[in-house]
């Protein structure tokens, strides 16, 4: 059992009009994540039964690790969907942040 990985569980829904677009910069985000040597896992997950909402589940090495995500052009752009460009659904975006207990690889 490993300890120690900094993992985040986000939660949200995609405004229906900004569905396409959210799709184009996740499937950059996605693959340029999951290159990040601290990022141990990378998951985008669709809700069942809804077009619109997603989670992402992410898991890194650290919490060091998990801010140099942040500071990546790919994360910058899924930031500015969700914040500037006002793609997700208001009131819908929900964060957890945790550390794994029991993680597998």
């Amino acid at each position: 059992m490993a300890s120690g990985q900094y993992c985040i569980f986000v939660s949200f829904e995609v405004k229906p009009e900004s569905l396409a677009e959210f799709k184009e910069i996740m499937a950059v985000d996605a693959v340029e994540t999951r290159k990040e040597p601290g990022c141990l896992r990378f998951d985008l997950l669709q809700v069942q039964g809804s077009e619109t909402k997603f989670c992402l589940y992410e898991a890194y090495k650290s919490e060091e690790d998990a801010k140099f995500h942040a500071t990546t052009a790919h994360y910058k752009m899924w930031n500015e969907f969700k914040t500037t460009k006002g793609g997700v659904v208001d009131g819908t975006y929900a964060k957890v942040i945790t550390n794994a207990a029991d993680f597998h690889q």
